[in-house]
């Protein structure tokens, strides 16, 4: 198994404490905000209650947030296991929860395969190359039983301002897209993820977007953002630099604008896409 310390994923260059710390305030004051307190859609949570006995896997599960949080609303006896190429992060577990170190590019162990009701993906833009979607997408529905749901998350890259226009932002997201394409990332994904899924012999599939621009998100949302983009940063300045990103001087300078100008008002904008699709009954 590949160490995920090689992997492309630019995160997880600071203090494990400091990490452990955004991933929680960015589900809980963020993504889950966002879908108005939802953690799946309506129909996938109908079928999670159907299900005698509900199994549920979060793949990138980091330090369990998700999976912690959709535990307490499935009954005690629901199974859930996350899975992650980096362990150091997985949580206590319950007795109901199981957390494996494991990279979605290999396949699954058979005993798991085909046993999950629901099958849970967040943020996978920053780990996978472009031709990296599909195979991940594969390995993932390998767990699926038939008629099982998976639900994918991601956030649309190309939409990210800030408003009034900031002249820092844009200077970051140009050396960070240049940097993403020598890196190998897809930058139309999440845009091209329903096509993908389609492609991956999903049913019903389909998609459910939101913008951050309306949202009433709790105060210090876009801060830990922009700690989001100082990792980002970092990745390009070890790669050798970028355009104007070059030394942790630059990044300060640049991290240090963004921030006063959202104290003074600036909004953080951006997108937030769902995507799902069912394994079908039969073969």
């Amino acid at each position: 198994m590949e160490s995920w310390t090689k992997t492309i994923y630019p995160f997880d260059r600071g203090s494990p404490a400091t990490e452990l710390a955004r991933l929680s305030h960015l589900h809980f004051n963020i993504w889950v905000p966002l879908t108005g307190g939802k953690l799946v859609p309506s129909h996938i949570a109908d079928a999670l209650e159907k299900s005698p006995e509900p199994r549920v896997a979060d793949i990138a599960t980091g330090n369990g947030v998700w999976l912690t949080s959709i535990a307490q609303q499935l009954p005690h006896h629901a199974e859930l296991y996350g899975f992650d190429i980096d362990p150091t992060k997985f949580p206590t577990a319950e007795p109901n929860m199981s957390f494996q170190q494991h990279d979605l590019l290999h396949p699954f162990p058979e005993h798991l395969q085909g046993t999950f009701d629901l099958v849970h993906v967040r943020l996978l833009y920053f780990a996978l190359k472009a031709d990296e979607w599909a195979p991940a997408i594969r390995q993932a529905t390998t767990l699926l039983k038939p008629g099982g749901w998976i639900l994918w998350e991601e956030m649309g890259h190309m939409s990210v301002r800030l408003f009034p226009p900031s002249k820092a932002l844009e200077e970051f997201w140009r050396a960070y897209m240049l940097h993403n394409q020598t890196k190998g990332r897809d930058m139309m994904m999440p845009y091209h993820l329903l096509g993908t899924f389609k492609r991956s012999n999903l049913t019903e599939c389909d998609e459910k977007m939101w913008l951050s621009w309306g949202a009433e998100l709790p105060a210090g949302a876009a801060p830990v953002l922009t700690l989001s983009m100082n990792s980002m940063m970092a990745a390009i300045i070890e790669d050798g630099g970028m355009e104007t990103i070059q030394t942790v001087a630059d990044m300060k300078r640049l991290g240090d604008i963004i921030l006063q100008e959202i104290d003074k008002g600036a909004q953080f904008g951006f997108d937030w896409r769902w995507v799902w699709g069912r394994r079908p009954l039969t073969n």
